[in-house]
């Protein structure tokens, strides 16, 4: 008497049944749930450096070239994005701003966002700002963090 319940499923079903297995419990986190991140990360730059100074930026990631920019004193730009699958999004900005009315210059580039490094964000908003000792990462929470991301070269 054939219950049926003895014969084999087509080799490709279970290498595909497999391969979502393994995808899922790659995924999981025990502290988070799923790892695939959906949701927007913004990120903040301002212009903190002084009255009558403007700050020229030009960011960019490896997918997105945000071209340049002007920022006003007290003024900033924003952009967002998803991270990706792999969790390695960076954001790098080249900055500069004229120091004096002769035209000295003072530069700075680093990285303005990376994902493994998520200080200076709360939740998925990140906060920087140009000031005159440097870029700097910071947070409104109730423990408030603030550091420098990078510095300026005159």
């Amino acid at each position: 008497m054939d219950t049926g319940l003895n014969k084999t499923v087509p080799r490709g079903y279970k290498l595909t049944f497999l391969a979502i297995l393994l995808f899922i419990s790659w995924q999981c986190s025990t502290v988070s749930g799923f790892k695939w991140r959906t949701d927007l990360t913004y990120v903040y730059l301002k212009n903190d450096i002084a009255e009558n100074i403007t700050l020229h930026a030009h960011c960019k990631s490896a997918d997105d070239d945000l071209g340049p920019k002007i920022i006003s004193y007290g003024q900033n730009i924003e952009w967002w994005f998803i991270i990706n699958f792999f969790e390695t999004t960076l954001f790098w900005c080249n900055l500069w701003y004229l120091a004096d009315s002769e035209g000295g210059v003072v530069s700075g580039s680093g990285d303005i966002f990376r994902v493994k490094q998520l200080k200076g964000c709360d939740d998925s908003h990140c906060y920087r700002a140009a000031r005159k000792d440097g870029v700097h990462a910071y947070t409104f929470g109730p423990q408030q963090e603030d550091y420098i991301l990078f510095g300026w070269m005159s």
